[in-house]
């Protein structure tokens, strides 16, 4: 008696009339390399569907073919309502489309590049991200490592799926500038533009930027197990991440053997200190 929103299956269906969605919207349909699709299929398993859900996908099914669905980008995904698949990115949102992919070869995640290089090239924004002398709160931080950097490098990776490699190095350029290690530690993200800067040529510049970016992390790894930690759920749980990251970009460093070589017989030689280390402070 108390459910009173009650959706029988976890999978939804949505009929789309592609000619009156081509009609009203207007989106670089031969850019991206995909075809129409007559339905959105998705899953979206939930204990309980909230009022929000419900309205979200209320708004979906009587507009999706009448005007653009945009949903903001801000690292969290709960409010996509499984729909991840179906996105557009233009710079700073995803739009909401009946696409896919018609050369598998090419990237899943899709981008209206030319929209996102005019707006992240030629639009001044995120100031202030490059001053040194400026704080920087450390929520901004980890959003200029996870989202904007992230967003940069889908763009680049779009334009130079279509051939634009100048545009795409530009893109590149920008975010190292915008967002250098100085103030905004490089990180995962930062690993992947520079394994993309080794795609475009670009290969010294892509071998630095991996190699701050693993030693960032190879030292907050071992900073973090250097002492038993007040809450070591926590900690182990971090640490653990930490870990799975740097192995991963050590097998995914596109630089030398030599530096390579270096990196990873101090990994190794770590490795048997963590274990130790979580034995201690792992509670179960």
């Amino acid at each position: 008696n108390q459910l009173k929103h009650y959706i029988p299956s976890n999978s939804f269906n949505l009929q789309i009339d592609s000619l009156t969605f081509k009609k009203n919207i207007n989106l670089p349909y031969k850019n991206l390399n995909t075809k129409f699709i007559e339905s959105i299929k998705w899953n979206y398993p939930k204990d309980f569907y909230g009022i929000n859900d419900l309205v979200v996908l209320n708004i979906i099914k009587n507009n999706i073919e009448k005007r653009p669905i945009c949903f903001t980008i801000n690292g969290k995904k709960n409010h996509y309502l499984g729909l991840d698949s179906f996105f557009i990115q233009h710079g700073m949102i995803e739009q909401l489309a009946p696409l896919k992919r018609i050369n598998q070869k090419y990237n899943p995640k899709l981008v209206n590049s030319s929209k996102s290089y005019d707006l992240f090239f030629n639009e001044n924004r995120f100031t202030s991200l490059n001053d040194n002398d400026n704080y920087i709160n450390p929520d901004n931080v980890t959003y200029t490592q996870t989202i904007l950097r992230r967003n940069y490098y889908f763009t680049a990776q779009a334009l130079l799926e279509q051939g634009h490699t100048q545009k795409a190095i530009s893109i590149l350029n920008k975010s190292v500038s915008k967002f250098p290690n100085s103030t905004v530690p490089f990180k995962q993200y930062a690993f992947a533009i520079g394994k993309l800067y080794h795609r475009l040529g670009e290969y010294q510049k892509g071998n630095n930027i991996c190699k701050i970016a693993i030693n960032n992390i190879g030292e907050e790894l071992f900073w973090t197990t250097s002492f038993n930690p007040i809450n070591p759920i926590i900690n182990v749980r971090h640490a653990e991440k930490l870990k799975n990251m740097y192995a991963q970009m050590l097998k995914q460093y596109p630089g030398n053997k030599e530096d390579l070589d270096n990196e990873l017989k101090k990994f190794n030689t770590f490795l048997e200190k963590f274990q130790r280390w979580k034995i201690i402070n792992w509670p179960y």
